[in-house]
């Protein structure tokens, strides 16, 4: 015979606290690798612009490429810029969406591995 119980010690406090910090160490995991694979995209002349990336976690998770000029090199292509490919052969605009159609399913992957660690 078989008997199925719930044990539930833990305060939803706490609770909140472990999913939080299992959040945060998950987006931390996910925010590196995109920016990782977003930076084989992105524009590169000195390298400040893909060494300028901000991130922020919790319920407002961001990656943000930081330089005042970020903006005009991530859309230029839409305006016909041309993206010199000598420091950089894949330098193009829109770089992250570039790395997100390779690697969103190595993304989940990765997401899904350090919620079961």
């Amino acid at each position: 015979m078989q008997a199925d119980i719930e044990v539930d010690f833990l305060p939803q406090e706490v609770k909140e606290k472990l999913a939080d910090k299992i959040q945060n160490k998950v987006q931390l995991a996910l925010n590196e690798q995109v920016i990782k694979d977003s930076n084989v995209y992105c524009p590169e002349d000195t390298g400040t612009l893909q060494s300028s990336v901000v991130m922020g976690l919790g319920d407002d998770a961001f990656v943000e490429w930081n330089e005042s000029y970020a903006s005009r090199q991530y859309h230029g292509d839409e305006n016909g810029f041309d993206y010199s490919k000598d420091k950089n052969v894949n330098a193009r605009g829109h770089w992250f969406e570039a790395a997100k159609a390779e690697h969103i399913k190595d993304w989940e992957e990765l997401c899904n591995e350090r919620l079961k660690k």
